[in-house]
């Protein structure tokens, strides 16, 4: 039996969420400052306030800063040093800022001999002291709820009895920041069944009268600084970062005061999200976005060229087919408009390089896109495709769950409802060789226990429990997962996974159960390398910021970020193939059932 079937074409990741954005930034860490930041003082003014908002924010246990507007608070200190009066001391105008929601802090001037703040000594007068401290699994946000509660952040209440593992009020953190100032921010304090110490009251948050005029790009600094922070403080992978962090906050604050108004959400991701290599991580904006669409059209990368993978409907009618070479799309050469779109996402290099295929077809629903592509006849000819289809172009060759000849069971988890693989799971008790199809987002997320044939454990998810800013004291809170079949039936098969970079997040997870129990072919190029959940903070603008909160990790100690399962049998589509409209994964597959190799 020969399956010369349509290609199942690298575009199911519209599946993943429907046409979501992924996101990314370039790296510039070593490059020379350029003159501009050099002698603008903002930049290095904003960063030392980044700084200070970031560990105010999420580790100054007072009641005023658990109860404050942060994100309000955000664009009014952006507001204040933009609009800082010329003389004024930025340590000054900093601690005023501040001292709304941390009464105890102090900032000054890097060198100058400041103690201690007395406020922070233990109330002699109190009875029933005890101390707060913040402790983050993961970080706990306003989406936390609707995330399985996994991550939290809590004070938590501290003994009066200093110990190795607590943190000394009357010891503060000392912080040397941007601009030439330093900083005391205490993260304990001392509390009593009223409220944290020093006990007083404080205004609600507001923007001077000098600060009234409204800034422009003031949110988008804004998000800048809440998206920095928390990559600083709380990204669980920040020790793979191959950057200065730091240098990266001045670089993107620099370019958002340089271009202002021009200065778009795609250009945050490129400042900030690339480093990061994480699959999850996204910004997206508080505006409604209009829906968006492909051609019918999907395409690879093939020997170094860009191919059309597989047409449909109007693009097959105008003359489109598999296996023509793409030279233009609109008006860029082929090859720059996919390293235009590439620079847009994180994660590992395979990744990437899907995504950036896939969403260079991507506009408006009914725009129209201009393609110069090469015909049958080597003659280069301009197409005009409008922008209609809402779902990717997979031509399905088989049913969600179908046994190809007596014995070969095919299941494709990205389509297969309970239904399709309860019937999955009855005739794989009969089958010698079980093929999944795991190219893109599974449907069932909990797939795996339909085909299990006894009880396992995943790869390893740790959170990170933080309770000082920069990294330091973390532990980690383990969630590896156990799963057992849904039923005593026998399998006894062999198992063939189909795997590519769309191979992401849940499907990994799931996959992870018979990887590491030593079951199974994984046949394919490299899934995402984008497990563990996602973790997600509403911005100063209204719109949000994604990420991984947690670390996947095999369980022998072998990183997964970025690099994801490694097949064991690479497979990439020819130009042949493609022009066969041959599924290469499928005949893989089915030369290792025919030869007996799996």
């Amino acid at each position: 039996m020969v399956f010369r079937s349509r290609p199942r074409t690298l575009c199911a990741i519209a599946l993943l969420c429907g046409l979501i954005f992924f996101s990314g930034c370039s790296e510039r860490s070593g490059a020379p400052l350029p003159s501009a930041m050099a002698t603008d003082p903002i930049p290095l003014q904003l960063a030392a306030f980044a700084h200070l908002y970031g560990i105010v924010r999420w580790f100054h246990p007072s009641d005023q800063a658990f109860e404050a507007d942060w994100n309000h608070l955000a664009i009014e200190g952006v507001q204040s040093i933009i609009h800082m009066p010329e003389g004024q001391p930025l340590d000054v105008l900093l601690e005023d800022v501040f001292s709304r929601v941390a009464p105890t802090l102090r900032v000054f001037p890097t060198g100058q001999l400041d103690g201690i703040p007395s406020t922070l000594r233990k109330p002699e007068d109190a009875s029933q002291v005890h101390m707060l401290q913040w402790e983050h699994i993961g970080l706990g946000t306003e989406h936390s709820p609707n995330l399985g509660g996994i991550y939290s952040s809590h004070r938590r209440h501290l003994s009066d009895v200093i110990s190795h593992d607590t943190v000394d009020p009357r010891n503060p953190l000392r912080i040397d920041l941007p601009a030439s100032i330093s900083a005391w921010c205490a993260t304990a304090l001392y509390a009593d069944s009223h409220g944290t110490f020093p006990q007083v009251e404080t205004s609600p948050a507001r923007v001077p009268a000098s600060t009234s005029e409204i800034v422009e790009y003031a949110p988008m600094l804004a998000d800048a600084i809440v998206v920095w922070n928390v990559i600083q403080h709380f990204y669980p992978y920040f020790d793979l970062l191959d950057c200065d962090w730091d240098r990266v906050l001045i670089e993107t604050l620099s370019n958002i005061i340089a271009h202002q108004a021009d200065y778009s959400l795609d250009d945050l991701k490129a400042d900030l999200l690339i480093p990061l290599r994480d699959g999850h991580a996204s910004l997206r904006s508080g505006m409604p976005i209009g829906p968006r669409a492909i051609p019918d059209l999907a395409i690879s990368q093939v020997d170094g060229n860009i191919v059309i993978a597989a047409s449909a409907g109007s693009a097959r009618e105008q003359g489109l087919l598999p296996g023509m070479r793409i030279q233009r799309i609109d008006d860029l050469p082929v090859e720059s408009a996919v390293s235009k779109t590439r620079a847009r996402f994180s994660g590992g290099e395979h990744r990437v390089e899907a995504l950036a295929l896939f969403y260079l077809l991507v506009g408006d629903l009914d725009s129209t896109l201009e393609l110069v592509a090469e015909t049958t006849q080597g003659q280069y000819e301009t197409f005009t495709l409008s922008r209609t289809r809402r779902t990717p172009l997979i031509n399905h060759s088989f049913d969600p769950v179908e046994e190809l000849e007596p014995g070969v069971v095919y299941v494709d988890v990205t389509r297969a409802s309970e239904e399709d693989l309860s019937l999955a799971r009855q005739q794989a008790q009969n089958a010698e060789t079980i093929i999944v199809d795991a190219r893109g987002y599974p449907r069932n997320r909990f797939w795996a226990r339909w085909l299990l044939p006894s009880e396992t454990s995943s790869m390893r998810l740790r959170i990170p429990v933080i309770r000082a800013p920069y990294h330091r004291h973390i532990d980690y809170k383990e969630t590896t997962m156990h799963i057992a079949p849904v039923d005593e039936a026998a399998i006894d098969s062999h198992f063939v996974f189909l795997i590519n970079p769309l191979t992401l997040s849940a499907g990994e997870h799931q996959l992870s159960y018979f990887k590491e129990a030593g079951i199974g072919t994984f046949i394919g190029t490299p899934s995402a390398g984008a497990n563990g959940d996602i973790n997600r903070l509403t911005l100063p603008s209204g719109g949000t910021f994604t990420w991984t909160g947690m670390v996947a990790e095999w369980t022998d100690g072998t990183t997964f970020h970025g690099v994801g399962i490694q097949p064991d049998l690479f497979v990439v589509p020819t130009l042949e193939g493609i022009r066969q409209e041959w599924d290469e994964w499928i005949q893989a597959a089915w030369s290792l059932v025919r030869a007996g190799d799996v």
